[in-house]
């Protein structure tokens, strides 16, 4: 089981080169959002969501969607005319940034690929903090 850690990590993904035809899925979208999490040894909280957009240029539409995860959230965007996505994932549980980088790059047929970790609440203490009723901690579940 994946520890909490006391601040969070963000992983960033801009995704080029990608199959325009699984971009533009928004089931494909929705289904790879959905069982993602468990993929990598997260809970999810609630299914996954996936939208259909469009902008005013004509080029930019595509697929929106997201999972809420138990400690925070995993969310795709796609460009289809333009074989881009963007993704990120944040959790307060660690997770193996690898294997969401190779889950996206096997799903999408992503050829080419930006990746960065951020380390978030890097002054963020547990023992410091005073537990406020009906707020919970990242990871802590919610109520007093």
């Amino acid at each position: 089981m994946s520890r909490i850690l006391a601040g969070g990590k963000h992983l960033i993904v801009d995704g080029y080169a990608c199959d325009p035809g699984r971009l533009a899925d928004v089931e494909r979208v929705r289904a790879f959002l959905d069982g993602l999490p468990e993929r990598i040894g997260i809970k999810k909280i609630i299914p996954a969501y996936a939208f259909p957009w469009r902008d005013c240029q004509p080029e930019d539409w595509g697929v929106t969607g997201f999972v809420l995860i138990s400690t925070s959230h995993i969310a795709l965007h796609t460009f289809p005319e333009r074989a881009f996505l963007y993704a990120d994932a944040f959790s307060c549980q660690n997770f193996n940034e690898k294997a969401v980088l190779r889950e996206l790059a096997a799903e999408f047929n992503i050829r080419q690929m930006e990746a960065r970790t951020l380390d978030r609440g890097l002054d963020f203490s547990r023992q410091a903090a005073t537990h406020v009723p009906g707020r919970a901690f990242c990871g802590g579940g919610g109520g007093g």
